[in-house]
């Protein structure tokens, strides 16, 4: 018995010893992870819903940075944050909400507009004008959610992480997306009245993001292309090719007017 006892003692002893080890390694990460020296900087978001201190700031999906503060104020929220001093922050360069998951969780992307700027200085601070909140994750998806509704719960999972990827530019094409989206759907009987349904919830949410100014416009011009592509899809689409055309003439016209203010 008393053999037994001290096996496991021993056993336990261990599996502790490897959690801490563990969960040492784990903290070492999260608070030690970038590589080389780093320098401070400050950008300012009218919206930081889902961001946390800890949180990635990313380049083509390389990790390049992190959040070390975040701090409400009137117009907002001031975002503290470090950067590897190997990567350029430019007086042209974007930072814009992005999303790791479908759990809700956030990173920062710096996106380079193409025009050629100057290095900011270490705690220089990005204005709201060059930053973006992203999407809603949450008003996006609820609007495929009579497509989702009739999906199992794994095709679901991945065609929303498809979607998602497409509209933030990390992978992925329209087209696959229309693919994958006709492979799960063709078997569903009330097919093309889902759809429809799909586009009616999604016509608001693509008309927020074309009144959100030029941070989105590649969202936006996604997102149409996708819907246009689920219209033509349809073998039933009757005047929601005229309606499609429409929201398309306004989604430009919205996004042109935001481009003059800018």
């Amino acid at each position: 018995m008393i053999k037994g006892y001290r096996s496991i003692v021993v056993k336990f002893a261990a599996f502790a010893t490897i959690a801490v080890l563990l969960g040492a390694l784990l903290a070492n990460t999260m608070l030690n992870g970038l590589n080389g020296d780093t320098a401070s900087y400050k950008a300012q978001f009218g919206d930081v819903a889902g961001l946390r201190v800890g949180d990635d700031m990313r380049v083509a999906g390389v990790r390049v940075g992190r959040v070390q503060d975040i701090e409400i104020n009137g117009s907002g929220a001031e975002v503290t944050f470090d950067l590897v001093k190997s990567q350029p922050l430019l007086d042209t360069t974007k930072i814009v909400m992005r999303y790791q998951n479908l759990l809700g969780q956030r990173y920062l992307a710096l996106v380079q507009t193409g025009t050629a700027g100057k290095q900011l200085p270490d705690d220089a601070k990005i204005p709201l004008a060059r930053t973006s909140p992203g999407f809603d994750l949450t008003e996006l998806l609820n609007g495929f959610r009579p497509l989702f509704e009739a999906l199992r719960p794994d095709d679901v999972n991945q065609l929303a992480n498809s979607l998602v990827q497409v509209l933030q530019g990390e992978g992925g094409t329209i087209e696959s997306l229309l693919q994958q989206t006709g492979k799960l759907t063709n078997f569903l009987a009330d097919r093309d009245q889902l759809v429809g349904q799909v586009l009616d919830n999604l016509t608001p949410v693509l008309q927020n993001m074309a009144g959100q100014g030029t941070e989105l416009r590649s969202t936006v011009v996604e997102l149409k292309t996708l819907m246009t592509g689920l219209a033509e899809d349809r073998e039933s689409i009757g005047a929601s090719i005229d309606g499609m055309s429409q929201l398309i003439g306004s989604t430009a016209g919205h996004v042109l007017q935001h481009r003059r203010e800018v």
